[in-house]
């Protein structure tokens, strides 16, 4: 079940791709990393603002693949209408921004890169991390919020010096 306990559509297994050869030379090329709740949390709130990620599709052309956005009140992780005219239908939706927080956190590139899509769909390896939700997708969302501005100012110094090689190297930021 979701993580507002209804049953998403388009389940996988991503283990099980990843016993697939085809889909293993694909997923091991893109990162595991979860995106972690500071990521998702930012994410969220960008979102509430009425941003969405892809920041913009209207330059899509063919298969646009994946998104994430505030539709109607709920979160939503749908597809991408053909030829980029927008919003498609919605693979799994989350009620509440705790709920959709916790979701993204524990998501990473390579998860997103299989995410929604069908078993028919799957095994299509030209899909698998095709046009899909990335970590640079959500900073991009960030950078255009204005959510970096804030961080751009100097907030602090530090200094330290280090033996390497035999000879003392201070570095400063």
């Amino acid at each position: 079940a979701g993580q507002d306990g209804k049953t998403p559509q388009n389940c996988y297994n991503l283990e099980q791709l990843m016993q697939n050869s085809a889909s293993r030379k694909i997923l091991e090329d893109i990162s595991s990393m979860p995106y972690g709740k500071l990521l998702a949390t930012k994410v969220s709130e960008a979102l509430e603002d009425g941003s969405e990620v892809p920041v913009q599709y209207s330059h899509l052309k063919g298969y646009c693949g994946w998104g994430i956005a505030k539709v109607n009140g709920a979160f939503s992780y749908h597809r991408l209408q053909y030829n980029g005219r927008g919003r498609g239908a919605s693979a799994e939706t989350w009620e509440t921004s705790e709920a959709f927080i916790r979701w993204l956190q524990e998501q990473s590139d390579r998860s997103m890169a299989v995410y929604g899509f069908t078993d028919a769909e799957l095994r299509r390896t030209e899909l698998i991390g095709n046009k899909t939700v990335t970590r640079k997708h959500l900073l991009e969302l960030l950078d255009t919020a204005g959510i970096f501005q804030e961080a751009e100012e100097v907030t602090g110094k530090a200094e330290t010096t280090v033996e390497f090689l035999g000879m003392q190297v201070t570095l400063a930021v």
